[in-house]
């Protein structure tokens, strides 16, 4: 993603000091950590400010206030936006001495106002001016609206700056071909009470800017779904909550702008499989494998969850083991496929309806390869390959066999035409394949477990190895140069990555 459409994105929590948004959303898996304060009444006016109780060392600390009004005539309020100086920030670290802080005024305020419908409103996110400096303590934070009537306290709350401390991520979210325009990863941070969802990029910087989700008493998986290539549009982060729940809630390009759900599956366990898909309409779509009442085999359906809250379980196939492999993509129309290698074969997906209508039709599927005799299929999954003199490029799917000397994979169309080989790899001695990474340009990347802390990376004649134990979060990515990238969750980081070249 390039800088300005990571900017797009984020700029409600990290642009101007001031941004008008829609109302936020109940915070993740049904809690609420966010304490509105006392409202402050003008008329038919009435403000507040809502604070949350922690917030990240190095970044800014961001107030929304809002204003409504409750009378049955039309009303005009300051412009927070274009005004954002008056409203005031006062901290008090624990030693009665008082700092204040606010945006500098110009030397004339320009007194621009809104004009408010009966009972509409308004929220205003807020900058705390040099609030990414502060360091990790606790605070008592006042919020005061100081036009030039008598000032209003709007809120007071005593917050906790703490450092990143990242418990879960979704460290290969933008990997897969549907991804491509993206580097944002979602992360559970551990927080004094509960879990805090954040969105962040994965681009390099020690303290990235961070997009405050929602907050959780639970510790949850978070995963970011995949979308069609277009930026901006709409997307959700899902999670498994309990046997058989499924959390979400959907981000959109100013922030979380709808309220978190949960749906109870109607059987007793499920597990999330591949990764969830947000369409073209903004659905989503969550591809759940639910295990047989006995032996190793199960069910693949798509939950799918609708703008309105309707809920279909649509089923895909019955397997009599489960798949090896099980990938999603969403491609430039904004379908959603569903990729799934067993030992035998390599079927696509393709979920095209999901309004009512087609709630209990099954997901169409159709095989695209079958294995050869001894030579298992031990992963497949989506891939964006560039143009070349003799190739469109564009989505493609790339298998992975196990042959008798090593590891083989091959590029193929949607419809199953060949695209070409990539280079053999020899398994290292008590090795184990722990991530394939495709490249656009054909190659393929592998990384192998070969002890309690070693790692190994080959991509054609290339060999790393690294000193580094997979324990813990951790994803194999490409930076923006094309070269592999291992990412793993530290504290503080939130990110930490290393890229796998090799020593000279």
């Amino acid at each position: 993603m390039s800088l300005l459409a990571l900017l797009a994105l984020l700029a409600p929590l990290c642009g101007p000091l001031a941004h008008a948004a829609p109302e936020a959303a109940p915070s993740a898996a049904g809690s609420e950590p966010s304490v509105p304060a006392p409202a402050a009444t003008e008329g038919a006016l009435r403000y507040e400010a809502t604070l949350r109780d922690e917030y990240l060392a190095g970044q800014s600390i961001l107030v929304p206030v809002r204003v409504w009004n409750e009378g049955s005539a039309s009303a005009e309020a300051p412009d927070l936006e274009r005004r954002p100086w008056l409203v005031a920030f006062t901290f008090d670290q624990g030693g009665g001495e008082l700092e204040r802080r606010r945006t500098t005024p110009p030397a004339s305020d320009p007194g621009r106002m809104v004009r408010l419908s009966p009972r509409s409103q308004r929220r205003t996110l807020l900058e705390v001016p040099a609030s990414s400096a502060l360091e990790p303590a606790e605070y008592q934070l006042q919020v005061q609206l100081d036009p030039d009537t008598v000032p209003r306290v709007l809120a007071t709350r005593t917050i906790r700056v703490a450092e990143p401390r990242p418990v879960e991520a979704d460290l290969t979210a933008g990997v897969s071909a549907a991804g491509r325009s993206t580097d944002l990863t979602v992360w559970l941070h551990q927080a004094t009470a509960g879990f805090d969802l954040y969105l962040s990029s994965r681009a390099g910087r020690r303290s990235p800017p961070a997009q405050w989700l929602g907050h959780t008493s639970q510790q949850v998986r978070p995963m970011l779904s995949e979308a069609p290539e277009a930026e901006g549009g709409a997307r959700h982060v899902v999670w498994k909550q309990g046997d058989r729940g499924i959390g979400w809630v959907a981000v959109e390009s100013l922030g979380v702008e709808a309220a978190s759900g949960l749906v109870e599956a109607p059987w007793p366990q499920l597990e999330l499989v591949g990764r969830p898909a947000t369409d073209a309409s903004g659905h989503l779509h969550v591809p759940v494998w639910i295990p047989a009442p006995k032996g190793p085999g199960g069910e693949l359906r798509i939950v799918t969850v609708l703008d309105r809250g309707a809920v279909s379980y649509r089923r895909a196939a019955t397997f009599p083991q489960r798949p090896s492999a099980i990938a999603t993509t969403v491609d430039d129309s904004g379908t959603v496929n569903l990729l799934v290698a067993t030992t035998d074969a390599v079927d696509l997906y393709t979920v095209r309806n999901s309004g009512p209508a087609h709630a209990d039709l099954p997901v169409p599927g159709r095989r695209l390869v079958r294995a050869e005799a001894g030579v298992p299929f031990v992963d497949a999954r989506f891939g964006l390959l560039d143009r070349s003199d003799a190739e469109a490029g564009g989505l493609a799917i790339l298998t992975t066999r196990a042959t008798a000397g090593g590891l083989e994979s091959q590029w193929m169309g949607l419809k199953g035409t060949p695209l070409g080989s990539a280079v053999a790899v020899a398994i290292p001695e008590g090795g184990e394949l722990a991530e394939l990474l495709p490249s656009s340009s054909r190659a393929v990347g592998y990384l192998f477990k070969v002890g309690p802390r070693a790692v190994r990376y080959v991509e054609g004649t290339t060999t790393v190895d690294v000193e580094d134990s997979l324990h813990g979060d951790w994803g194999l990515v490409r930076d923006a140069q094309g070269h592999p990238v291992l990412l793993r969750t530290a504290r503080g980081g939130p990110f930490q990555s290393r890229v796998l070249q090799p020593t000279p």
